[in-house]
């Protein structure tokens, strides 16, 4: 065999030299195929997270809304919670909600049972955490003793509903300064929410929220009374009840006191019968000296109004 030219020599090496090349240059774009999977899936993950925030956000606006739409006790032991929700849905995403059962539990109905449980309590939380307040700025309640009194002489004929309880003609219901803080906490937190039309009847929600407001004006007071709030002198502000002893268990608990449909569903409902008899003009002053008492002040372009044989419970002996 003749004796190849250094031309050919080179020639072979250059292709082996390709070779390599082309390998090295394959084992790099595995290593940046493998890069990029990775970073797509860390961005799915990340999409992913911020899809399960996003519904998070978006039950938690239709549990709002829910709240704000009378779904409270007596709607949804009424069994009509599920037609509301999807009214609710209809005007809130513009497209009709999926709201199947998965193996006999509808998540979606569920969670949303859940806030508006949540929301409930906060009224409870917020009368107690109003009441103290009042207690620690004035130096005639300091004790104990004088807290009780107090308490138990707002309770008398439901005297903490009124701005004036002594005035026969016009006492002014659910106007007294104890009221109208606590549900300006609602209106804080509610305020620029979606109107459902087929719901609000030209008013948001408000009876739902007065009724949730004064039962937890009424159980903070009892509380106070039964020196059963357990004053917090940290600077977290937040008040524990408690524990008194449940007579079905024999154990202490704060099943008792809490602010529950069990312990309160027939009372706030009472507050709901009066509150559903007052004039338009008298829910308007309600919310309207509410916003007084809300933490931010509001734009002067928005607008909270829309321009409508068994013991007796002594709450519907409300005078309107």
């Amino acid at each position: 065999m003749a004796p190849r030219s250094r031309v050919q020599l080179q020639r072979k090496t250059c292709k082996w030299g390709d070779v390599a090349v082309w390998a090295e240059a394959a084992i790099r774009a595995e290593a940046r195929a493998e890069e990029a999977e990775a970073r797509a899936e860390e961005a799915e993950a990340r999409a992913n997270e911020m899809k399960a925030r996003a519904g998070e956000a978006e039950e938690f606006s239709l549990a709002q809304r829910c709240s704000e739409s009378q779904f409270s006790f007596h709607i949804y032991s009424n069994g009509h919670a599920l037609d509301v929700l999807k009214d609710i849905f209809m005007a809130v995403c513009k497209q009709p909600g999926d709201f199947r059962n998965d193996d006999g539990c509808n998540l979606a109905f569920n969670v949303v049972c859940q806030r508006i449980s949540e929301w409930r309590g906060n009224f409870g939380s917020t009368a107690i955490t109003i009441l103290m307040a009042f207690f620690a700025s004035t130096d005639e309640f300091k004790t104990k003793e004088a807290r009780k009194d107090y308490a138990e002489y707002q309770l008398e004929d439901s005297r903490f509903v009124y701005e004036d309880p002594d005035n026969e003609d016009s006492p002014g219901a659910f106007l007294s300064e104890f009221i109208l803080r606590i549900f300006a906490v609602q209106l804080n937190a509610t305020q620029g929410r979606q109107i459902i039309d087929s719901l609000d009847f030209g008013l948001p929600g408000y009876q739902t929220a007065l009724a949730l407001t004064t039962a937890a004006a009424e159980r903070a007071l009892i509380l106070a009374r039964d020196d059963l709030i357990v004053e917090d002198t940290s600077d977290h502000g937040k008040h524990k009840i408690a524990l008194t002893l449940n007579q079905s268990t024999n154990k202490m608990s704060n099943t008792g006191t809490a602010f529950s449909a069990g312990n309160w569903e027939t009372d706030t409902l009472a507050y709901m019968e009066r509150i559903e008899e007052l004039p338009f003009d008298r829910i308007k002053e309600i919310v309207e000296r509410s916003q007084a008492y809300m933490k931010h002040a509001r734009r002067k372009d928005e607008s909270t109004i829309l321009d409508g044989e068994t013991p007796v419970n002594p709450r519907t002996r409300i005078r309107i």
